[in-house]
């Protein structure tokens, strides 16, 4: 999608479809702009036109939610890449890799030897209000099986990626809590 146009269109046309008129307003461009894109994306599959509205095809679709993917990736890159090109990263498997997007607007913790609990506290912190629980951690922390097991006792999603070590830790003294 070379069109910076395009692009904003099959974007903005994820959340819902919109009429020529509520386009022009959305994203402030004239008829002779839109008109031309939207024939073009309608040509390649990527939109169609019912009742008035223009709406996302399935592959217009799929295009969109990676652009969306993409934009979520480059705003974590720019708050946290340092940490990424700093820390090894090379226990996180593939497929996990593939959706780093997802920790979206996230907030690093870290601990030092004046305050090793910072992770612990800024977890805890959260719980009340949490509806999904998603983290790394390269370390084992006692309280963590506990805080997982209550939120996912709240009917949350949880999803931890541990080093294999941890794991194998968790597992080990941890069987008999399931």
């Amino acid at each position: 999608m070379s069109s910076s146009v395009r692009r904003r269109l099959v974007c903005g046309l994820l959340d819902c479809p919109m009429s020529l008129s509520e386009l022009k307003a959305c994203f402030c461009v004239s008829s002779a702009s839109l008109v031309p894109r939207l024939k073009e994306m309608d040509g390649v599959g990527l939109v169609f036109r019912s009742e008035g509205v223009y709406c996302l095809t399935f592959t217009g679709m799929m295009i969109a939610r990676m652009l969306a993917q993409g934009e979520r990736l480059s705003g974590l890159v720019e708050a946290h890449g340092g940490f990424f090109n700093t820390h090894d990263m090379s226990a996180i498997p593939e497929d996990l890799l593939a959706h780093l997007d997802m920790l979206g607007d996230c907030r690093l913790v870290r601990n030092s030897l004046d305050d090793v609990n910072a992770t612990y506290r800024g977890v805890v912190e959260k719980l009340a209000d949490s509806k999904a629980f998603m983290g790394v951690s390269p370390m084992f922390e006692s309280h963590l099986p506990g805080i997982i097991l209550f939120i996912a006792s709240r009917g949350a999603p949880v999803s931890i990626i541990l080093t294999q070590s941890i794991y194998e830790k968790v597992v080990d003294e941890y069987a008999d809590t399931t």
